[in-house]
């Protein structure tokens, strides 16, 4: 919880320097998305423009060449979307000139606006569209069901497809561990999972996980999903390979190496953790980078 709360601290003063009023908003995973928007649509992006209004939330309008509706009642050929792309914190939507996208929608004054900002708005390759066609389809069909029951096992089956998958991972791991991603703090229900997984699936993702080359935001999730016990041989093992590897992005390194300390309980881990931890340098970026790249290097060392 620790370094969740300090690298949450790190992410506020970034975008609260960057834009003074915006702040992040609550995570919203696929599952949401198909629940709260009202349009959802397979699309390519024609042209973006400048929309000459004065709401800072809508400064640029995308026109959107519709190929398929997956929800909702739309017959045009073409739909504007109105967006900004000027924000930091939170993550606008985007909808780069050419690109297919998967965009999640509400009617607003006769027109579209993106459900959820950033995570409404999905720029995907063919593979990757495929991927989340299929999954938003199952939930159509998983949302009929009306045994409670029922539903939460099938939603568990859901999640687990997802997670296996890099392309729609987070989608199904935020549901299944939402404090594995510090901006779960922006989330009410971040304590809140009815999702237990059985033996079977929780094998399925730690083959998943062990098969992992490197390591990225997308699969830390499966981490805390599938670890066994602060005795976990085999994740400590691979954890400390990938740590080696320098596979590891620099952002995601903390991650991995608190959950090294986990099992280790070594006191030099520990303290360099707890350095790593404390001493963000908020006015330097560069010099912040440098700072964790030497303690990683010091926490390799001293396993």
């Amino acid at each position: 919880m620790k370094n969740l709360l300090s690298c949450l601290v790190f992410f506020v003063t970034i975008c609260t320097n960057a834009i003074g009023y915006f702040y992040p908003i609550k995570p919203r995973p696929l599952r949401s998305l198909i629940n709260e928007a009202e349009v959802i649509i397979i699309g390519q992006v024609i042209e973006t423009n400048t929309s000459n209004r004065e709401n800072s939330w809508t400064t640029d309008v995308a026109t959107i060449a519709v190929k398929e509706v997956l929800l909702g009642d739309e017959e045009n050929e073409s739909i504007k979307v109105y967006y900004t792309p000027h924000m930091i914190c939170p993550a606008p939507a985007r909808y780069p000139k050419g690109s297919i996208v998967l965009a999640f929608l509400d009617k607003h004054e006769g027109n579209y606006i993106t459900h959820a900002l950033s995570y409404g708005s999905k720029v995907l390759n063919k593979e990757e569209l495929d991927l989340y066609k299929s999954r938003i389809l199952e939930m159509f069909e998983i949302n009929k069901e009306n045994d409670k029951s029922k539903k939460r096992i099938k939603v568990t089956d859901w999640l687990v497809k997802c997670a296996k998958h890099r392309a729609t991972r987070w989608e199904g791991t935020y549901e299944l561990s939402p404090k594995s991603d510090f901006m779960s703090f922006y989330d009410r229900n971040r304590n809140k999972n009815p999702y237990v997984l059985n033996s079977n699936q929780i094998k399925e993702l730690r083959d998943v996980l062990f098969n992992i080359e490197d390591i990225d935001s997308r699969d830390l999730g499966l981490v805390d999903i599938v670890m066994e016990s602060d005795s976990d041989v085999q994740m400590r093992d691979f954890l400390v390979d990938q740590l080696k590897s320098e596979n590891v992005g620099i952002w995601e390194c903390e991650f991995v190496m608190s959950r090294i300390n986990f099992i280790e309980k070594k006191g030099e881990l520990a303290r360099i953790l707890t350095e790593l931890e404390e001493g963000y340098n908020f006015d330097d970026f560069d010099a912040e980078e440098e700072r964790r790249k030497k303690l990683i290097k010091k926490f390799v060392e001293s396993l």
